[in-house]
């Protein structure tokens, strides 16, 4: 049996890394799924969001660029 992912119309590409603003809160998915969800002021889990994806195998300039962050 083989094994197939259904794709509906309109949703994101899995792969997309993507932030989301929204009333005080930053919403962080990857693959389609939340990893990260937090108070738009709290930089120790913004820190902690892209530390975490950099070791989930994101590019440590993808990560930062998306934080609005220098990869430095």
């Amino acid at each position: 049996m083989s094994e197939s992912i259904l794709e509906f119309a309109g949703m994101p590409d899995p792969a997309v890394l993507r932030r989301v603003d929204s009333e005080c809160q930053t919403t962080v998915l990857l693959a389609a799924r939340v990893r990260f969800l937090y108070e738009c002021d709290d930089a120790g889990l913004r820190n902690l969001a892209v530390v975490a994806l950099s070791d989930a195998g994101v590019a440590c300039r993808r990560a930062s660029e998306l934080f609005g962050l220098s990869p430095e």
